[in-house]
């Protein structure tokens, strides 16, 4: 989730039914905890064209270019869409699909800068 949040930084999450589009969230995923931003929720258009990412037929503004392609799909009502802030990880819903919200932990909402790469 660099830039984010980095490496050795302790972050704070509350429990919440279903986040918010936008909103920084810690999943379950086959190869562990990951942390991501929900840019897509229940009933939202996301695709993955040339490097820009596109929700509901918009362009989101990135400092960032996507790699990858996704094809236009809805989200499930009980999923959302999960992409890293650090694009170039696609260890996000790039590589496991729409992530269940049986699998959020919780939303982001602090973190405390401990060390590591700023």
């Amino acid at each position: 989730m660099y830039p984010t949040i980095s490496d050795g930084d302790m972050c704070l999450f509350y429990r919440q039914d279903t986040p918010a589009r936008g909103d920084i969230v810690s999943y379950k995923t086959p190869s562990g905890m990951k942390i991501g931003r929900a840019v897509g929720i229940a009933g939202d258009r996301v695709s993955i064209d040339h490097e820009k990412l596109y929700v509901n037929g918009y362009e989101q503004e990135s400092f960032y270019t996507v790699p990858g392609n996704v094809a236009e799909h809805t989200v499930k009502s009980g999923e959302i869409f999960v992409v890293n802030d650090y694009r170039t990880d696609t260890s996000d819903s790039r590589k496991y699909g729409d992530i269940s919200l049986k699998n959020v932990e919780g939303v982001y909402f602090a973190s405390l800068r401990t060390g590591g790469a700023s």
